[in-house]
């Protein structure tokens, strides 16, 4: 692995954790039709609705500036989900991005005051600025038994590669609820960065806010996980 040029050892990387999704009983697969993810999406019993950053009927979201993962059970049933998405910034803060795009960023099962939330809490997202690559959607079955095979050590962790191999860019990342970092999912996920007030979602008819943490990562973040994970599985 030591002479393989970046390409290579991202996809050494990709194929990896493919593998172990394969031993889990997950077969992975790369899709980039965003109407087949929102219908398969809509398909699935008691899962949250797609959020409308990755649904086509809202959101300027194709083959050219995202992709999205599906995992299958050996049944071929739909046991995993998630997307990524590519944006230029170029000199406008990620915070004010957030801002303009908030209809698109808010779940649908948020009861949420956008006029009113904040989303330059976080000193982060108020200096990121260039190509960012957002990251969602991520879930696996409740059923079935695939929430404890370990697979949230494996399967969020393929996005970052296959994005950073198609786009290059500046920056990962994504928001999860307070109960999940609490959990610790942020870092099973792969990510090292978090802040609790990403989008201070002001509720609708109450006091209060519901509070979305963000999770970010740089390119060379995921470089050492990479290099971190495959030399734990001894193939470096």
């Amino acid at each position: 692995m030591q002479s393989m040029d970046n390409f290579s050892k991202l996809q050494f990387y990709i194929d990896d954790l493919k593998a172990q999704a394969a031993r889990h009983g997950v077969t992975v697969e790369i899709c980039d039709d965003f109407r087949e993810l929102q219908e398969t999406v809509d398909a699935i019993e008691d899962r949250a609705p797609l959020t409308p950053i990755f649904d086509w009927r809202y959101s300027d979201i194709g083959a050219d500036n995202g992709f999205w993962i599906r995992g299958a059970d050996d049944k071929g049933q739909v046991i995993h989900l998630q997307a990524a998405r590519i944006d230029t910034l170029s000199e406008m803060p990620l915070s004010d991005y957030l801002r303009e795009k908030a209809p698109l960023f808010l779940s649908p099962h948020i009861p949420a005051d956008i006029a009113h939330s904040t989303f330059d809490s976080c000193g982060w997202a108020r200096e990121s600025r260039g190509t960012v690559c957002y990251h969602g959607e991520i879930w696996i079955a409740p059923k079935g038994g695939f929430r404890a095979r370990g697979l949230v050590k494996v399967l969020p962790r393929i996005v970052p590669p296959i994005a950073y191999r198609k786009w290059q860019p500046d920056y990962f990342y994504g928001m999860i609820s307070a109960r999940l970092v609490q959990r610790g999912l942020g870092a099973q996920y792969g990510y090292s960065h978090f802040h609790p007030l990403g989008i201070r979602w002001k509720l609708r008819d109450q006091d209060g806010t519901f509070d979305e943490y963000i999770a970010w990562m740089t390119p060379d973040d995921m470089t050492a996980l990479m290099e971190a994970t495959t030399d734990s599985h001894q193939l470096m």
